[in-house]
């Protein structure tokens, strides 16, 4: 896929709880990489999110959902800002299916949250 859109691919696998990954980001950062896509636990994104601004890395970064908790942010130097994140999920209150969803947990199960607002961070 990556081919045919005349893009290549790089791939580097960081074993979880490694505590620097600047080297495996300089690496690739060294072999041309313009974006980065970050895959992992906590650590590893705040990890790897933190090695990224250290290094001045200024292109496009993105990230599953497991890297957005609050106290991720607040480890991360300027937080999320500019982290592009990947989801299925829709969570803007006046989408259809959200309207219809919150209105469903509202009349039959009271006070049930719709939105993983245990795991969402909006500040940086």
């Amino acid at each position: 896929m990556f081919k045919k859109a005349g893009l290549q691919l790089l791939t580097t696998a960081v074993p979880l709880g490694t505590p620097d990954v600047t080297p495996q980001i300089q690496a690739a950062l060294s072999n041309g990489a313009q974006q980065f896509l970050v895959i992992g636990d906590t650590s590893l994104c705040v990890n790897t999110l933190k090695a990224l601004k250290t290094l001045g890395f200024d292109g496009k970064v993105m990230s599953n959902t497991d890297c957005l908790t609050d106290a991720s942010a607040k480890a991360i130097p300027g937080g999320f800002d500019g982290l592009l994140v990947l989801t299925t999920r829709v969570s803007d209150p006046s989408a259809p299916d959200v309207a219809l969803l919150n209105a469903v947990a509202a009349t039959y199960a009271a006070g049930t949250p719709t939105d993983d607002a245990d795991r969402r961070c909006w500040g940086s």
